[in-house]
């Protein structure tokens, strides 16, 4: 896997096998380098950049992390954060290194180990094994803890946390087991609690909203990507089948906004009910360049918007606190603040910017509006017309031609110049430059896990089976620490294509595509498979007959194919019976002598084909 591009001032990249020194930046797709071997400027396209010894690196899936190790790398990521924006002198980082209590060519180490990779993961000390389970202690000390915590530690006394350690301890005792948590491990459960939660709990409500309070209307970030505000909401529209063309329901939204500059940084669309999946794949899309989704979706215009943000304000739901996501955001060092629950001025402005594009989708076809009050005779399944793809290419050129160029009143500028003055400067004001290019690799860091076993037929996730030679030497392997249980193995889905997994090789740190073992499977989201089981048992097939209801997805894709033939036969004949009656019309017109000016033809077409614009390429 590549390494993360680089492409602030004084980094060097790689072009066409020659090197350069970066000098500046010079908008979002272009830099000025100096070549490292002629001395020569050059403008460098930022696209055709990559980073300096781009060689194979292994891959440490963040399932395999044991808790200690991940805490020791995230205490080094501590030492070294001061130094990470600026390249300080030999004496700014030895002393560093005093404070810290580590030698100054230790702390040089960890800054070059992490400048390289961009993530905490590159401070893993050892090579982490496979962890037993999600949790390295039993449930019932689990509970133990947790009980304690919120009995001695979490109240009005604010008692320090060796109290909570002796508690759990004794509770231990008392019921008889055998190898009670470390201290390290008790702190640490104490340490997860948000320092918001410990502020309510041990000092008081007012406080905490004073100290980690983010109101609505004068929360605006400091610099891009300081804060990064993500919510969903169902959309008020219903979206027809591809086949059919036959009403389905309405899809959900999550939406990412930079609190600084209002720019929308990724989203996710889907039929699927907000889940941490949702916010992890919004997250990735954040976090990547947005070039590859325009190309794929057909739209023309810009959407300039890359790099990780600092921090994350999202729902409170116990949907949202997953680990795996949790040890997602702390690889790349992104911090989670979960907004109150019951309290809406803590994501005012992502709730805004929702309100903003339903009352733009009220406008298209199908629309809901926003109650029943508003419909009233209007029905939005006879009117629907647009299927989920249309919408979401129609919502993607409404971010980057409408939204991002409109000016908004609460930055008192546009979204696009405003980020562009946070990344580039205007008049003397600070910049933060150009934040580092992630490939695509990091999606995988986001995507949902499981874990399962190899059999003699593959590995099977939702009743599908996926296969490749890769899998041969793991069939019925077993657990190198119980021998009687045969092993798990990470493999991770992109919900929206499950025509492959992903798995992760424990001895050569490399992901594998795995596709489905039948490859005559079209590729089809997570959505669309539960959908074909849906119809199945509709239908009195069985759900768990996955060949059945292959087959019948097979017979549905044909069906559109024929329909778009038939549909094209229609359009040409129908536009042939559209010429054939205006020239009808027209010779009736000459021969009643009723003339029809220039203009008001001209008018009437303009009439038609505003009317008519934005939708001239739905089926």
């Amino acid at each position: 896997m590549s390494k993360v591009l680089k492409i602030q001032p004084g980094d060097v990249v790689s072009e066409s096998n020659h090197c350069y020194r970066i000098i500046n930046t010079i908008d979002f797709k272009t830099i000025l380098g100096r070549s490292l071997e002629t001395n020569r400027n050059k403008v460098l396209e930022i696209s055709k950049l990559k980073p300096i010894e781009e060689i194979p690196e292994e891959v440490i899936d963040l399932e395999c992390i044991e808790d200690k190790d991940w805490q020791d790398a995230k205490r080094k990521y501590k030492a070294i954060k001061p130094l990470i924006k600026n390249h300080f002198g030999r004496k700014v980082v030895s002393e560093r290194a005093k404070e810290v209590g580590v030698s100054t060519n230790t702390l040089y180490k960890w800054l070059r180990q992490f400048r390289n990779a961009g993530s905490i993961d590159a401070l893993l000390s050892q090579k982490p094994g496979i962890k037993p389970g999600t949790k390295k202690l039993s449930l019932e000390v689990e509970a133990i803890i947790d009980a304690c915590i919120k009995k001695i530690y979490l109240t009005k006394q604010r008692v320090p946390v060796q109290k909570v350690i002796n508690e759990v301890l004794s509770c231990c005792r008392d019921a008889k087991i055998n190898k009670p948590p470390h201290e390290n491990t008790i702190r640490a459960r104490v340490n997860e609690i948000s320092p918001s939660e410990q502020m309510l709990t041990r000092e008081s409500r007012e406080r905490a909203r004073q100290n980690y309070g983010a109101f609505a209307g004068h929360f605006k970030g400091s610099y891009p990507l300081e804060v990064v505000q993500i919510d969903h909401t169902p959309v008020d529209i219903i979206l027809v089948d591809d086949v059919h063309r036959k009403p389905i329901g309405r899809p959900y939204l999550t939406l990412a906004v930079d609190i600084f500059s209002r720019m929308i940084t990724g989203y996710y669309l889907s039929f699927e009910s907000p889940s941490v999946t949702s916010v992890a794949m919004c997250v990735s899309r954040s976090l990547l360049s947005k070039n590859k989704l325009l190309l794929e979706l057909g739209v023309e215009g810009e959407w300039d918007v890359w790099g990780k943000m600092d921090v994350i304000h999202i729902d409170n739901g116990s949907d949202f606190r997953a680990e795996s996501f949790q040890k997602s955001c702390d690889k790349y060092d992104i911090e989670i603040d979960y907004r109150p629950k019951h309290k809406t001025e803590f994501g005012g402005h992502v709730e805004r910017l929702l309100g903003t594009i339903m009352r733009e989708v009220h406008t298209l076809p199908g629309t809901t509006f926003e109650s029943v009050a508003s419909k009233k005779d209007y029905d939005p399944e006879k009117e629907a017309i647009m299927t989920l793809t249309e919408f979401e290419k129609w919502l993607v050129d409404y971010i980057c031609n409408v939204y991002h160029q409109r000016f908004h009143r609460g930055i008192d500028t546009t979204p696009s110049k405003k980020w562009d003055i946070g990344i580039h400067g205007e008049n003397g004001d600070d910049y933060i430059g150009l934040g580092d290019i992630y490939g695509d690799e990091v999606l995988l860091d986001f995507l949902p896990a499981y874990k399962r076993s190899v059999q003699r037929t593959g590995v099977s996730i939702d009743n599908l089976t996926y296969f490749s030679d890769v899998l041969r030497k793991w069939i019925n392997a077993l657990d190198p620490d119980n021998k009687k249980n045969k092993r798990q193995f990470i493999f991770r889905r992109d919900p929206r294509d499950i025509s492959v997994i992903w798995f992760y090789d424990p001895t050569t740190k490399e992901y594998h595509k795995i596709p489905l073992a039948d490859l005559t499977i079209p590729s089809l989201s997570l959505w669309e498979f539960k959908r074909a089981k849906k119809q199945a048992v509709s239908e009195g097939l069985n759900a768990q007959d996955t060949n059945a209801i292959f087959d019948a997805i097979k017979r549905q894709r044909q069906y559109v194919e024929d329909a778009s033939k038939s549909t094209k036969k229609a359009r040409i004949e129908q536009q042939k019976q559209k010429n054939n009656e205006a020239n009808n019309s027209n010779q009736s017109i000459k021969q009643s002598d009723k003339p029809e000016t220039k203009d008001n033809r001209s008018g009437l077409s303009k009439l038609v084909k505003r009317k008519f614009e934005g939708y001239s390429d739905i089926s």
